[in-house]
């Protein structure tokens, strides 16, 4: 066979590629999957038999300063050009490297990072909080870096806190220049630990580096593309880097790139499906649903990236279990969303479906009690209860966290 022959047929790794979730994002204890395509020199599928033993497949990471290794499993063969494999990550660790190799060499695109994530855990969190950090000003939403420090917005600034609640680094101050704030609310952070503010009074979104620089801002009042009325909810969605911001004066969802340029925009004032009445927060799953504290409406919206409705939950029951002004919402890996509940005090735990799954707050039977009622009766001050909650946040180890503004504090669940 000629040289040129050979090379038509030769597989070449530079031009294999990945598919499948699995090669990006895992969640601890579940199966997760992807598929390796191979190519030919040509760029045509590779089509000729390739010995399991020619694929080096390993995925590395670090817990607790000790290296772990998973070797993927070979599952299926596809039309003899797609290999698909699985794998089961079994400790936490925020992240793992995926090595693959064919004939030595790495297939294009690798090494890469794969995050890896912990749903929440109901029946720990039912046992009630393992920490609260108190003592906050006027805390009103909270996110967490990847070395779990704790970042809040509080009475005109932003603080950030170890893991142990000692607060490290003071951001800004009350006013409208550049790295100052008025009223700030929603807060969230990038894969590098940027921070991004809804500042709402000064009617704009702030990014700052991980260490409390001013980076950039965006937005002023009004109502065109790239203006704000009193935005209060921010969130980066993992998979395209876009930014959505609950620009809740217009009633609407803003989404900017990731270099804080306009992006598209959707929702108007409402009550119908994709409409909203001052939405508070939002959020984007690994799925790719968009999930929205849609907050006069008392109710939680599901929509596509595009806007497109969904569906909807959280709005009809008794007044203990229905939500009553929602102001934060926060899903995990497998698309469990947690709601903080205003005016009732209570943070709700609702399935995929909307279906209630837990309902944390003052304990005690309110099926009877007219809202008006319930809102006074179900405020506490215990470990546990709330008084007026707001930001929630879940880190990837399945913690959560919940701002419980009134009793300017913190409570963790795991």
């Amino acid at each position: 066979m000629s040289q040129a022959e050979l090379d038509r047929v030769s597989v070449c790794p530079s031009k294999c590629y990945l598919s499948g979730d699995g090669h990006w994002r895992a969640t601890i204890s579940r199966p997760a999957y992807f598929s390796l395509h191979l190519v030919a020199i040509d760029g045509s599928p590779y089509v000729e038999p390739v010995p399991p033993r020619d694929i080096s497949c390993q995925l590395v990471s670090t817990v607790n300063g000790r290296t772990k290794y998973v070797r993927p499993r070979l599952v299926t063969i596809k039309a003899r050009s797609q290999y698909e494999f699985s794998y089961t990550m079994t400790h936490t660790s925020p992240e793992a490297t995926l090595f693959i190799k064919v004939n030595g060499d790495d297939v294009a695109g690798c090494p890469c990072s794969v995050a890896l994530s912990v749903p929440i855990a109901l029946h720990a969190i039912n046992s009630g909080p393992v920490e609260v950090m108190g003592d906050l000003d006027s805390p009103y939403a909270i996110a967490v870096q990847s070395d779990r420090k704790r970042v809040v917005t509080e009475c005109d600034k932003v603080c950030i806190y170890d893991h142990d609640g000692v607060k490290e680094i003071t951001i800004g101050s009350k006013g409208g220049s550049s790295g100052q704030f008025n009223y700030p609310h929603g807060i969230t952070v990038d894969a590098t630990d940027n921070m991004y503010v809804a500042d709402s009074g000064n009617h704009r979104i702030q990014k700052f580096s991980k260490s409390g620089e001013f980076l950039a801002s965006v937005g002023q009042e009004g109502k065109k593309t790239l203006q704000f009325k009193n935005p209060q909810g921010v969130f980066i969605d993992v998979i395209t880097r876009k930014i959505f911001v609950a620009d809740t004066g217009n009633h609407r969802l803003q989404v900017l790139h990731n270099d804080l340029s306009f992006s598209h925009v959707f929702g108007k004032k409402g009550s119908g499906p994709g409409h909203f009445n001052h939405p508070s927060d939002v959020c984007v799953s690994l799925t790719s649903f968009v999930y929205v504290a849609d907050t006069d409406n008392n109710r939680i919206q599901v929509l596509n990236v595009d806007g497109s409705f969904v569906r909807l939950f959280g709005h009809v029951g008794s007044p203990e279990r229905c939500l009553d002004k929602p102001l934060g919402i926060a899903v995990d890996c497998m698309d469990t969303a947690i709601v903080t509940s205003s005016l009732n005090h209570r943070v709700f735990i609702f399935d995929p479906h909307g279906n209630i799954l837990l309902i944390l707050g003052k304990r005690g039977d309110f099926g009877q009690l007219r809202r008006s009622q319930c809102r006074e009766l179900m405020c506490g001050g215990g470990v546990g209860e709330y008084s007026v909650p707001t930001g929630v946040t879940i880190d990837t180890g399945g913690f959560v966290y919940v701002i419980d503004r009134i009793n300017k504090r913190m409570q963790m669940y795991l």
